[in-house]
This record gives structure tokens, C-alpha cells and sequence, in this order.
């Protein structure tokens, strides 16, 4: 959930921050620091998980379905940042050699095998951090402006580039999956109106 005490700034250098003990507006704890227990004395939590890769990639998304051992289920959209600029934990990995191209899913899946201690580490890479909160659970996925996400039209934009709410045509390739869904075989033209 949303810590009490993080504010939206209106700031080109940080989009959300918190008042230090001297009354100065700062960026809010990296994910490093709320993983080791900054914002703890809040209890904000609304779900654990044993892989901070999996809260990591809700965290890009933006939204997420969290679905518990009783089969029982949550919705959660976006409700706040802390300010951090995001850093690909992927393209860190790529970039030193440590793993290949691949597909973010298999990203995910290879996070999840690396030893706990290792998988948190590599997830605090990225310092942007995302907080939730919980969404009616008959409303598909919520965006950044707080409004339903329309399938196969909604995109995600950078506000500082593209103000929110826009109506654009993008013109662009989309991968097209092998016939077991599990590799990309080629990619295909396609256009349509967004917003």
C-alpha cells in the first residue's frame, strides 16, 4: 500500500519523494532501503512472496493479479513511486555478459533460481520502486491515471514525453509465437489508434 508519508511532487527530477527530517523534499527509499525495512513501522503490506522477482515484475507492469494458495485471488494497481529512475535489472545483466538475450519471462524464471540472498540482490539493482493498492476485482487492469486499461490499446508512456490520456496511432512490429507459445518465430506489421 501507499506509505503515509510519500508525496507526489510535481518535480522533473524526482516524480514522488517524502520530507526529510530538515523539511526538504527528497526522493523516497530506493527498493534496497524498503526491502531492508525503511517503511516497515507502516505495515503496509497487502501480500509476501518467497521471490522479490515476482513483486518486481508486478512492479513493471504496473498491475497484477495476486492469487493466493487457496485459490482465492486480488487485483492491485498502481498507487505511487518513490522517485528512483528505473533501472533494468536485464539490460544490467546483458550489458555485463552474465546472461543473453531472452524473453522477460525467462528473465523472471532465471531471477527465481538464483539463491534467495543472490535473487534480492539482483532485484535491488532497481531502484524504482512501485506501491499498490488494492482494485475492485471486476475492473480489468488500471492505469496510471486510474482508469481502466482497454485491451490491445492501452500503451505505457513516458509522462515526461507524452502527456497521459492521449490518443495516438502507432505503426510497429509485434512478436508472433511458435505453435507451442514458447518461442517468438517471427514478427509481424501492425497499426492501430492508442491511448
Amino acid at each position: 500500500l501507499r506509505p503515509p508519508d510519500l508525496v507526489k511532487t510535481g518535480n522533473s527530477d524526482f516524480d514522488y519523494g517524502r520530507y526529510d527530517e530538515n523539511g526538504n523534499l527528497v526522493k523516497y527509499y530506493s527498493t534496497e532501503e524498503i526491502r531492508k525495512g525503511a517503511i516497515d513501522k507502516y505495515k503496509l503490506e497487502i501480500a509476501y512472496s518467497n521471490h522479490p522477482s515476482h513483486i518486481m515484475l508486478a512492479q513493471i507492469q504496473g498491475s497484477s493479479i495476486i492469487r493466493y494458495p487457496d485459490g482465492s485471488y486480488e487485483k492491485i494497481g498502481f498507487d505511487g513511486a518513490n522517485g528512483w529512475k528505473f533501472q533494468s535489472v536485464q539490460k544490467i545483466l546483458m550489458d555485463c555478459g552474465e546472461i543473453p538475450s531472452m524473453s522477460f519471462k525467462d528473465f523472471i524464471k532465471y531471477l527465481s533460481s538464483q539463491p534467495p540472498d543472490r535473487e534480492e540482490r539482483l532485484v535491488n539493482l532497481n531502484p524504482r520502486y512501485i506501491f499498490f493498492s488494492k482494485k475492485d476485482p471486476g475492473l480489468g487492469a488500471i492505469g496510471a491515471i486510474s482508469k481502466e486499461l482497454t485491451p490491445k490499446r492501452s500503451v505505457a508512456i513516458d509522462p515526461n514525453y507524452i502527456p497521459y490520456g492521449v490518443i495516438a496511432y502507432i505503426i510497429s512490429t509485434k512478436p508472433v509465437s511458435d505453435e507451442n507459445g514458447e518461442k517468438i518465430a517471427e514478427f509481424k506489421k501492425f497499426s492501430r489508434f492508442i491511448a
